[in-house]
């Protein structure tokens, strides 16, 4: 959940950059359970998040073989969905680029279907439209959606991200809010950013974002 919000910065790529070293995918055992590849595939796609091309190649082919073992755990669906997209992300190939993202997007909607109170799978589709440009998928206010459920079940239960991470949630949303025209809403989330974090970078985020909507 928390490298999902925090996908940007620069300092947690550093730290996962010994990671990124990698050459193969990782030795399973051909017979290995859908909860072995489950806990392999996140390492993975969470290295994808991070920017690795090869691992989000590796978390599709993990999920892949989860979601063969069992395609209707939700946990399982929705991972194997942000891992297809997050493999085309770089594509320069438009038609898997699109048809892929369009996948992601449909296993992430099954997935939260079966799953609704689970923040992680909306965490997972909400980064996904967040991520998107909005010229081509205009799917921001779905990004603004499932990143308030996030948000709201954060503040019921403050072990689902790190504090750093809520604050990252709240930027986002604030942007979402604004991408998709509805400016009061965004002020408000940035307003409650800046009453929990005094973080500079957040400061100089939101005041960025506040001169964008003024030159509108």
């Amino acid at each position: 959940l928390e490298l999902l919000s925090k996908a940007g910065d620069q300092e947690l790529c550093q730290l996962v950059k010994d990671e990124l070293n990698f050459e193969a995918a990782p030795k399973l055992q051909a017979n290995a359970s859908k909860d072995e590849l489950l806990k392999e595939g996140i390492r993975f796609h969470d290295l994808a998040v991070a920017g690795n091309q090869k691992a989000a190649q590796v978390a599709v082919e993990l999920f892949g073989r989860a979601f063969k073992l069992d395609p209707q755990d939700p946990l399982i669906e929705g991972y194997y969905g942000s891992s297809l997209a997050l493999a085309a992300r770089d594509s320069t190939d438009t038609t898997l680029l699109f048809g892929n993202t369009i996948k992601g997007l449909k296993h992430l909607k099954q997935a939260i279907a079966r799953d609704w109170n689970n923040p992680r799978l909306h965490l997972l589709r909400g980064y996904l439209c967040y991520n998107l440009p909005e010229s081509f998928f205009h799917l921001s206010q779905r990004a603004a959606k499932d990143l308030r459920f996030v948000k709201v079940a954060y503040e019921q239960d403050n072990s689902l991200l790190s504090q750093e991470a809520y604050w990252q949630l709240l930027y986002d949303l604030g942007v979402a809010y604004k991408r998709s025209g509805d400016y009061a809403r965004a002020e408000k989330t940035w307003e409650q950013l800046l009453e929990v974090s005094l973080d500079p970078k957040f400061v100089s985020l939101v005041a960025n974002q506040r001169k964008g909507a003024d030159n509108q």
